[in-house]
């Protein structure tokens, strides 16, 4: 894997630089045209965040399913994980595990945070874009630090009348 792992195979910090920059101006690019719908920038961010795992050797595949992430055993769904190997095709579903896993939210959600913390994955990324301020939650949730918090700027969303 390229720029992924160091030396010593711990994470890198210039692949979470790089990673962090991308998502920061893919959000820029969806919120260039105004006002739009919450869900509209989600999926947007999905999509390309799901893309652009290609910019680092990887593929991205959208709606991850997991395994018994909470306590009743319930299963869920990671927005986006990258993989090692080649593009994803549909119902592609890779037998490794993910090297990157996204989780992108508007709110405070500890399910997400639960989520990320369910998969074995070296880089774990929760994209962020609620009013409210999201590190005492995540620092309450992931004590070990497992997870990085990228903080997008909230574009303004069209409201139902």
């Amino acid at each position: 894997m390229k720029e992924i792992t160091n030396r010593s195979g711990r994470p890198s910090p210039e692949f979470i630089e790089n990673v962090t920059v991308s998502v920061l101006e893919t959000a820029k690019q969806i919120s260039v045209g105004g006002t739009l719908w919450k869900i509209d920038f989600h999926s947007g961010l999905q999509k390309y965040i799901s893309a652009f795992a290609g910019k680092f050797g990887l593929c991205g595949a959208m709606e991850y399913p997991i395994r018994a992430f909470r306590p009743d055993g319930k299963t869920g769904k990671i927005d986006v994980a990258w993989f090692e190997g080649p593009g994803p095709e549909p119902g592609f579903r890779p037998e490794q595990p993910p090297v990157a896993v996204f989780e992108i939210d508007s709110g405070l959600r500890k399910k997400s945070i639960g989520k990320l913390l369910a998969v074995d994955a070296p880089f774990r990324f929760w994209v962020h874009y609620g009013k409210k301020e999201a590190y005492s939650l995540l620092e309450k949730n992931d004590p070990e630090g497992l997870i990085r918090l990228i903080r997008v700027e909230r574009p303004e969303f069209k409201k139902l009348i």
